[in-house]
């Protein structure tokens, strides 16, 4: 058998580079480590050589090279050894071989088949629909280089020295560290690589992380070369320790494996439209982090006042964790700006919602302004591609499988109520108040009504100094003391317009029903709300669309506690650890923020099913008008709301 895949690895890789089409050439032999492993591995009918070659695109001299470069990468990439293993879903179901950095096969094969854990045949993987063919573009280098890093942890710089030996192009090296002796020690060991041709060092103040270095202190010098590719010494502690798989994917894809960086430079070099390269976002990350997340205040504000762009999307691709390779024309604008250590905020600095968390996003969309085209590299399928439609990759393969094998697995299950277990006939809510003055007969006008009925609430929020909720008995209390509406009719307004609101209100029906499932098989139920609606409303709400099973109810307006704020996040972890909980519950919820990674800071595990809104640019509908919600244009917000409502009706894709 060995000696037949042996065989055919041979003329595999002859068909290939027979045509020696773009430089292509054969990795260089790789050692295998556990010979016998790879013998196991190909008699159990899990690592398929040609299968991997044809898959990731990037061809070895022999099966054990291509089963060494695999077992290298798949301790941190979600690259499959063949069609009959998925290392993603081992990984989640087993997260103790993820974190101990282990490659998913090689633990199934010495462990895990023996301690009965499953495997699983791959799952569908996501198909580009705007492909880049790189076997067809041809090997060219005539650009300026640059390479630039920040390096805040010493053991970095072995790994970007190792990932740039060897690569077919010279560069200039620019380094920042706040570390006088990382400084020293990279400059010597980086003047050791043949294609560096001048290295430049800077000791910088620990102020604005990777990107505040790299701007104030070389931005200016960039402007004079063709391309560069900018990385830092990332490690991620969220698992409690010091993890660096995010760390070495992107480095892999980014400058590691020369057959991919060999590819994605030549697509650069002979493309004058493409601006910005960066593999698809880290596998392991959940998909709702290619959204604004807490920065689309800044980074709206950040794009108008430096850039003059109006951006309106939530979701977009951009390079998670702030490594990339640009073009310096796409980001020009960014490097022409003047910028100085004052621009970063001071550490310590929050998990988001910076203006580095915003610069990493609004990259691209630079780039886009600019008329150039960003373009990807997806390992699970060895494709380059112009397709951003990735981000959405976690809702269209699996989901409801997810969530049900979870929901299943926990003790308590807990849901958000709009736009998760409820939609809007007209999808906008203000249309309830909207209404409101004609049924009501006062003599405002819809507009003006919706205009007077939110200062309202905003009033009423100030007074409490913008610290717990508030309630739609208080609003309604506001505009009568504004004698805008009479007292005595405070309550009839109040009912008025959860009325109103509720005929428009319709259940998520698989949602509905799988909240009553998941309670009548003896689950606890918790329903958390941020709402100004009172907890009585909410409970007529819940009966009316279909809810029949006990569960605990959560209603801003009377706890004093919301999502959004972290408040009653916190409550809930406090009560769920004292009570030996917390690893039994998970929410579900639609709201990036508020329902996944708020909730997640607080060690909550969560699901995310995706809002309307971002359902339909998930499904490449039209681009929806940028004032749809807007209620000036009544027929138009019926139209699109209605549209999008619909489409969001349904949780998965």
């Amino acid at each position: 058998m060995l000696n037949r895949i042996k065989k055919s690895t041979a003329r595999l890789r002859k068909k290939v580079l027979g045509n020696n089409v773009g430089g292509k050439k054969s990795a260089p032999h790789l050692a295998v480590d556990d010979p016998s492993l790879f013998a196991d591995a190909i008699s159990a009918g899990l690592f398929d050589p040609v299968w991997y070659q044809q898959q990731h695109k990037i061809y070895f001299s022999s099966a054990e090279d291509a089963f060494a470069d695999y077992l290298r990468k798949s301790a941190f990439s979600n690259v499959a050894p063949s069609s009959a293993f998925d290392p993603v879903s081992y990984f989640h179901n087993n997260p103790d071989v993820y974190t101990a950095g282990m490659s998913p096969l090689r633990h199934f094969l010495r462990f895990g088949l023996a301690e009965g854990r499953s495997a699983y045949p791959l799952r569908p993987l996501w198909r580009s629909r705007e492909n880049l063919d790189v076997a067809k573009i041809p090997f060219k280098r005539e650009g300026r280089y640059a390479v630039v890093l920040h390096i805040f942890y010493a053991d970095f710089i072995s790994r970007f020295h190792n990932a740039f030996m060897g690569v077919d192009f010279n560069f200039d090296l620019f380094i920042t560290t706040t570390s006088r002796e990382v400084a020293e020690k990279a400059e010597i060991v980086f003047r050791a690589n043949p294609s560096v041709q001048s290295v430049y060092v800077k000791t910088v103040p620990n102020q604005g992380r990777n990107f505040g270095p790299f701007l104030v202190e070389f931005a200016e010098k960039l402007r004079d070369y063709d391309f560069f590719c900018h990385m830092h010494s990332k490690k991620s502690l969220y698992s409690g320790s010091e993890q660096v798989h995010w760390a070495e994917y992107l480095i892999e894809y980014l400058a590691r494996d020369k057959q991919i960086l060999r590819n994605a430079l030549n697509a650069f070099e002979n493309d004058p439209a493409l601006g910005i390269y960066h593999p698809t976002t880290f596998w392991n990350m959940p998909q709702w982090t290619c959204h604004w997340l807490k920065n689309k205040g800044i980074g709206n504000k950040l794009l108008r006042e430096w850039f003059d762009i109006d951006f309106h999307k939530d979701y977009f691709a951009y390079p998670a964790g702030g490594m990339f390779w640009a073009r310096v024309d796409a980001v020009r604008p960014l490097l022409e700006r003047s910028w100085s250590y004052a621009d970063f905020p001071e550490e310590p600095i929050p998990a988001d919602g910076t203006v580095l968390h915003a610069i990493e996003r609004v990259l691209p969309v630079i780039a886009q302004k600019q008329g150039y085209k960003n373009f990807y590299y997806y390992p699970a399928s060895g494709q380059f591609s112009l397709d951003e439609n990735f981000i959405f990759l976690e809702y269209q393969y699996g989901l409801d499988f997810r969530m049900n094998m979870l929901c299943s697995q926990q003790e308590i299950c807990s849901f958000d109520v709009f736009d998760t277990l409820v939609w809007r006939k007209y999808f906008v809510p203000d249309y309830a108040k909207f209404c409101l003055p004609e049924l009501a007969g006062l003599t405002l006008s819809g507009s003006e009504f919706v205009a007077l009925r939110n200062a309202a609430e905003l009033a009423v929020r100030e007074k409490k100094k913008f610290k717990g909720d508030v309630t739609i008995v208080e609003i309604y209390e506001e505009l009568a003391a504004q004698k805008i509406i009479p007292s005595e009719r405070i309550l009839e307004m109040v009912d008025l317009e959860f009325e109103i609101d509720l005929s428009m209100i319709r259940p998520k029906e698989l949602m509905v029903e799988f909240v009553n499932r998941l309670g009548g098989s003896g689950k606890q139920i918790y329903i958390v709300t941020d709402t100004y609606y009172t907890r009585m409303q909410i409970d007529k709400l819940l009966a009316v669309v279909g809810i029949v099973v006990p569960y605990v109810l959560y209603v801003s307006s009377e706890t004093g506690l919301r999502k959004d704020s972290g408040t009653v996040w916190e409550r809930l972890s406090a009560e769920l650890k004292a009570g030996g909980k917390l690893k039994s519950f998970v929410h579900v919820g639609d709201n990036v923020v508020s329902d996944s990674q708020i909730p997640g800071d607080f060690g909550i595990r969560t699901i995310h099913i995706l809002a309307p809104k971002d359902k339909w640019q998930a499904l490449r509908m039209p681009t929806l008008p940028c004032d749809f919600e807007s209620l000036s244009n009544i027929k138009q917000m019926k139209k699109w709301g209605c549209l999008v409502a619909v489409t969001g009706h349904s949780p998965f894709i």
